[in-house]
């Protein structure tokens, strides 16, 4: 059963619980780990915006407010990519149940440990997130693509100077996406692909808005509820730095289209209760071409149930925004100290 409607935080159940230790760390979207970048701190205190219940980790640069949760705060360190999950080690426990935003191999050892109950693990964000396995769901509903055979077929794709992309069987977004022609003497892709060469495909580029839904899944009655729609913001053909937020109301044409996806999808969604958000193309007939489906908290999540929650139509996701620059009337969603910039959340209408 799938449904629209602009859900807000209040309406999802898994946010209110009173025992429960709400934590988010979004070092292991690209698979890595080594997010060595400083700003990896303000995805930490991310959930403050939409937690409403229980106890919520947070690092110094969290901001206090008059909020229904309690805050746990877990110091940074000089080393931006020790997790949240290590540096909650010698916290007291404060709840039985842990929820983690984005799931990490040290959110598992660290319920393990704790003899916590976890809500999901990074193995079955790992099968959950292969996208070999949701290009095949998707058919003919996404671009046309191919497993890389070798690096001669690389090698031969740069020499003609080939458009399309090469991506990443794992991993999300602009971290282990490239253009094919900007792969050339690029030390990151090199030292990715030399890690797991076999696990990386070819997709055609497809002309269109590069678009996004939000939806949360419901585990005990199945259904999924599409609350969002964005138009995202990307430079450098790969990199998302920001979208603007529409109403649920104004995909009314595209919703046959997206029921269908998340209906093709659907064995990667099987007994998953969480948010995830499916990444498209808007191409000039109207029709979408799925590029992938994010089974986690998006980067979208949090901006679109505040946007809801305000009962507005349209407004401005941007990331990394100069505090000088921040308006009496945007809403920060997290501050990068270091940086003295912030995700912001601009409300048009």
């Amino acid at each position: 059963m799938m449904k629209v409607f602009p859900l807000k935080p209040s309406d999802v159940s898994f946010l209110q619980e009173e025992g429960c230790l709400y934590v988010s760390d979004f070092r292991a979207i690209s698979e890595s780990m080594d997010y060595e970048i400083p700003a990896m701190w303000k995805y930490e205190n991310i959930l403050t915006n939409i937690v409403l219940n229980g106890f919520v980790a947070v690092n110094e640069y969290w901001k206090n407010s008059a909020e229904s949760f309690k805050a746990i705060l877990v110091p940074t360190e000089s080393d931006p990519r020790i997790s949240v999950f290590k540096r909650l080690q010698n916290i007291p426990i404060v709840a039985p149940k842990l929820w983690v935003a984005i799931p990490h191999p040290e959110a598992d050892a660290y319920a393990s440990q704790k003899n916590l109950s976890l809500n999901y693990s990074y193995a079955d964000f790992l099968r959950r997130n292969d996208k070999f396995k949701q290009k095949e769901y998707f058919g003919n509903m996404t671009p046309k693509w191919h497993r890389l055979s070798n690096d001669d077929e690389l090698e031969s794709l740069q020499m003609q100077k080939s458009n399309n992309f090469i991506k990443r069987r794992f991993g999300s977004g602009g971290f282990t996406v490239f253009p094919i022609e900007k792969t050339i003497n690029n030390e990151p892709f090199s030292r990715l692909l030399l890690d797991k060469s076999n696990e990386w495909f070819i997709e055609d580029r497809v002309d269109g808005k590069s678009c996004s839904i939000q939806c949360l899944k419901h585990a005990a009655s199945d259904e999924v509820t599409i609350f969002g729609f964005s138009e995202q913001t990307i430079v450098d053909d790969s990199i998302f730095i920001g979208s603007k937020l529409r109403s649920p109301n104004d995909m009314e044409s595209l919703e046959n289209q997206f029921f269908e996806l998340i209906r093709r999808i659907h064995p990667v969604l099987e007994r998953y209760e969480g948010f995830f958000g499916i990444d498209f193309v808007l191409m000039d007939d109207n029709t979408v071409s799925a590029s992938e489906i994010n089974v986690r908290l998006t980067a979208a999540t949090v901006p679109t149930l505040m946007l809801n929650a305000l009962g507005k139509s349209s407004a401005i996701y941007l990331e990394d925004v100069s505090l000088n620059e921040v308006s009496d009337g945007d809403i920060k969603l997290a501050i990068d100290e270091k940086a003295k910039a912030a995700d912001i959340l601009r409300i048009e209408k």
